[in-house]
Protein backbone atom coordinates (compact mmCIF):
# COMPACT_ATOMS: atom_id res chain seq x y z
CA UNK A 1 0.00 0.00 0.00
CA UNK A 2 0.96 3.64 -0.40
CA UNK A 3 1.68 6.10 1.12
CA UNK A 4 3.69 4.89 4.11
CA UNK A 5 3.88 8.26 5.89
CA UNK A 6 1.22 10.96 6.28
CA UNK A 7 0.83 14.14 8.31
CA UNK A 8 -1.59 14.61 11.19
CA UNK A 9 -4.79 16.30 10.04
CA UNK A 10 -3.85 16.41 6.34
CA UNK A 11 -6.16 14.52 3.93
CA UNK A 12 -4.51 11.78 1.85
CA UNK A 13 -5.40 8.99 -0.58
CA UNK A 14 -4.53 5.39 0.32
CA UNK A 15 -3.91 2.85 -2.46
CA UNK A 16 -3.81 -0.91 -1.92
CA UNK A 17 -1.99 -2.90 -4.63
CA UNK A 18 -2.64 -6.52 -5.54
CA UNK A 19 -3.09 -8.94 -8.40
CA UNK A 20 -6.58 -9.64 -9.65
CA UNK A 21 -8.29 -7.30 -7.19
CA UNK A 22 -11.94 -8.24 -6.53
CA UNK A 23 -14.94 -6.14 -7.56
CA UNK A 24 -14.66 -2.66 -6.07
CA UNK A 25 -18.16 -2.56 -4.61
CA UNK A 26 -17.33 -5.24 -2.03
CA UNK A 27 -13.88 -4.00 -0.97
CA UNK A 28 -13.34 -2.25 2.37
CA UNK A 29 -10.37 -1.10 4.42
CA UNK A 30 -9.87 0.11 7.96
CA UNK A 31 -6.91 1.37 9.94
CA UNK A 32 -6.10 -0.11 13.34
CA UNK A 33 -3.27 0.76 15.76
CA UNK A 34 -0.06 -1.14 15.01
CA UNK A 35 0.12 -4.43 16.91
CA UNK A 36 -3.64 -4.85 17.21
CA UNK A 37 -5.70 -7.40 15.31
CA UNK A 38 -7.79 -6.35 12.32
CA UNK A 39 -10.85 -7.47 14.29
CA UNK A 40 -10.73 -4.43 16.62
CA UNK A 41 -12.84 -1.33 16.10
CA UNK A 42 -11.26 1.46 14.05
CA UNK A 43 -10.19 4.30 16.40
CA UNK A 44 -11.87 7.71 16.43
CA UNK A 45 -8.57 9.27 15.28
CA UNK A 46 -9.64 8.31 11.75
CA UNK A 47 -11.83 11.39 11.48
CA UNK A 48 -12.64 11.51 7.78
CA UNK A 49 -12.76 9.31 4.69
CA UNK A 50 -13.35 5.99 6.48
CA UNK A 51 -16.00 5.00 9.00
CA UNK A 52 -17.17 1.85 10.76
CA UNK A 53 -20.50 1.29 12.51
CA UNK A 54 -18.92 -1.55 14.51
CA UNK A 55 -15.77 -3.69 14.33
CA UNK A 56 -16.64 -5.15 10.92
CA UNK A 57 -19.10 -2.94 9.03
CA UNK A 58 -16.95 -0.27 7.39
CA UNK A 59 -17.11 2.01 4.41
CA UNK A 60 -16.95 3.43 1.91
CA UNK A 61 -15.60 1.25 -0.86
CA UNK A 62 -12.74 2.55 -2.99
CA UNK A 63 -13.23 5.73 -5.00
CA UNK A 64 -11.08 4.30 -7.81
CA UNK A 65 -10.27 0.70 -8.71
CA UNK A 66 -8.43 -1.28 -11.40
CA UNK A 67 -7.44 -4.94 -11.67
CA UNK A 68 -4.26 -4.12 -9.68
CA UNK A 69 -5.12 -1.22 -7.36
CA UNK A 70 -7.91 0.22 -5.25
CA UNK A 71 -7.76 3.77 -3.88
CA UNK A 72 -9.65 5.35 -1.00
CA UNK A 73 -9.62 9.15 -1.02
CA UNK A 74 -9.71 12.08 1.37
CA UNK A 75 -8.74 10.13 4.53
CA UNK A 76 -7.77 12.22 7.56
CA UNK A 77 -6.12 10.97 10.76
CA UNK A 78 -6.06 13.25 13.81
CA UNK A 79 -3.80 11.93 16.53
CA UNK A 80 -2.03 14.17 19.08
CA UNK A 81 1.05 11.92 19.15
CA UNK A 82 2.94 10.16 16.35
CA UNK A 83 1.29 6.80 15.77
CA UNK A 84 1.54 3.81 13.41
CA UNK A 85 -1.47 2.04 11.94
CA UNK A 86 -1.90 -1.30 10.19
CA UNK A 87 -3.98 -1.23 7.01
CA UNK A 88 -6.63 -3.97 7.06
CA UNK A 89 -8.30 -5.08 3.81
CA UNK A 90 -11.48 -7.02 3.12
CA UNK A 91 -12.32 -8.25 -0.38
CA UNK A 92 -16.01 -8.67 0.52
CA UNK A 93 -18.32 -9.52 2.03
CA UNK A 94 -17.12 -7.71 5.15
CA UNK A 95 -19.40 -8.85 7.96
CA UNK A 96 -17.23 -10.91 10.33
CA UNK A 97 -14.02 -10.11 12.19
CA UNK A 98 -12.03 -12.68 10.20
CA UNK A 99 -12.95 -11.05 6.87
CA UNK A 100 -10.33 -8.30 7.37
CA UNK A 101 -6.64 -9.17 7.00
CA UNK A 102 -3.58 -6.97 7.44
CA UNK A 103 -2.07 -5.70 4.20
CA UNK A 104 1.60 -6.75 4.09
CA UNK A 105 4.33 -4.19 3.55
CA UNK A 106 4.67 -2.30 6.82
CA UNK A 107 2.63 0.29 8.65
CA UNK A 108 1.13 3.69 7.93
CA UNK A 109 3.02 6.26 10.04
CA UNK A 110 1.13 9.39 11.09
CA UNK A 111 3.14 12.37 12.36
CA UNK A 112 2.25 14.05 15.65
CA UNK A 113 0.13 17.17 15.84
CA UNK A 114 2.15 20.35 16.24
CA UNK A 115 -0.19 21.29 19.05
CA UNK A 116 -3.33 20.02 20.77
CA UNK A 117 -5.89 22.13 22.58
CA UNK A 118 -8.47 21.51 25.27
CA UNK A 119 -11.27 23.87 26.21
CA UNK A 120 -13.26 24.36 29.43
CA UNK A 121 -16.18 24.29 29.14
CA UNK A 122 -15.87 21.82 26.27
CA UNK A 123 -18.92 23.39 24.61
CA UNK A 124 -18.94 27.18 24.54
CA UNK A 125 -22.37 28.85 24.62
CA UNK A 126 -22.41 32.50 25.67
CA UNK A 127 -26.19 32.21 26.12
CA UNK A 128 -25.84 29.94 29.18
CA UNK A 129 -25.95 32.05 32.42
CA UNK A 130 -22.74 30.47 33.76
CA UNK A 131 -21.01 31.73 30.60
CA UNK A 132 -22.90 35.01 30.43
CA UNK A 133 -19.80 37.06 29.65
CA UNK A 134 -18.79 34.63 26.90
CA UNK A 135 -15.70 33.31 28.70
CA UNK A 136 -13.88 30.01 28.37
CA UNK A 137 -10.43 28.60 29.12
CA UNK A 138 -8.24 27.23 26.36
CA UNK A 139 -5.06 25.22 26.99
CA UNK A 140 -2.69 24.65 24.05
CA UNK A 141 -0.18 21.81 24.47
CA UNK A 142 2.86 22.02 22.20
CA UNK A 143 3.88 18.41 22.80
CA UNK A 144 7.14 19.03 24.62
CA UNK A 145 8.27 21.83 22.29
CA UNK A 146 10.19 24.83 23.55
CA UNK A 147 8.47 26.53 26.50
CA UNK A 148 8.20 29.72 24.40
CA UNK A 149 6.36 27.93 21.59
CA UNK A 150 3.15 29.84 22.35
CA UNK A 151 4.78 33.28 22.38
CA UNK A 152 3.90 33.95 18.74
CA UNK A 153 0.65 31.99 18.60
CA UNK A 154 -2.24 33.65 16.78
CA UNK A 155 -5.77 32.35 17.20
CA UNK A 156 -9.10 33.00 15.51
CA UNK A 157 -12.38 32.00 17.08
CA UNK A 158 -14.82 31.24 14.29
CA UNK A 159 -18.45 30.15 14.58
CA UNK A 160 -18.63 26.56 13.34
CA UNK A 161 -21.30 27.54 10.80
CA UNK A 162 -19.04 30.22 9.33
CA UNK A 163 -15.59 28.62 9.16
CA UNK A 164 -14.91 29.98 5.70
CA UNK A 165 -16.66 33.34 6.06
CA UNK A 166 -13.93 35.80 7.02
CA UNK A 167 -16.24 38.67 8.04
CA UNK A 168 -17.90 36.47 10.70
CA UNK A 169 -14.67 35.85 12.63
CA UNK A 170 -15.17 36.55 16.33
CA UNK A 171 -12.57 38.80 17.94
CA UNK A 172 -11.34 37.93 21.43
CA UNK A 173 -8.66 39.05 23.82
CA UNK A 174 -6.62 36.89 26.11
CA UNK A 175 -4.53 37.06 29.18
CA UNK A 176 -1.96 34.31 28.88
CA UNK A 177 0.70 32.56 30.87
CA UNK A 178 3.19 29.95 29.78
CA UNK A 179 3.86 26.83 31.80
CA UNK A 180 6.39 24.37 30.35
CA UNK A 181 5.17 23.37 26.92
CA UNK A 182 1.61 24.62 27.50
CA UNK A 183 0.04 28.05 27.16
CA UNK A 184 -3.10 28.64 29.20
CA UNK A 185 -5.36 31.50 28.18
CA UNK A 186 -8.54 33.05 29.56
CA UNK A 187 -10.71 34.44 26.77
CA UNK A 188 -13.31 37.18 26.93
CA UNK A 189 -15.29 38.24 23.87
CA UNK A 190 -14.61 42.00 24.05
CA UNK A 191 -14.11 42.77 20.37
CA UNK A 192 -10.33 43.16 20.47
CA UNK A 193 -7.78 41.47 18.23
CA UNK A 194 -6.50 37.96 18.81
CA UNK A 195 -2.81 37.86 19.73
CA UNK A 196 -0.54 35.63 21.79
CA UNK A 197 0.72 36.60 25.26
Amino acid sequence: FTPKTVAHGVPFNLTVQGVGMPAADGQRIKLVPEGQACSVRMPEAISRGLACTDENICGPGPAMSTMDTSTWTDITVNTPVAQNFAVCFCSGPCLEDWHFTEVPGGVLSVSAAEYVFTMDPAVFDPGIPSNYRGSFDLVVDFGGADADAGANLWLKVVPISARTVAHNIARVSWSGRSCGSESAMDFVDDGSDVRGP
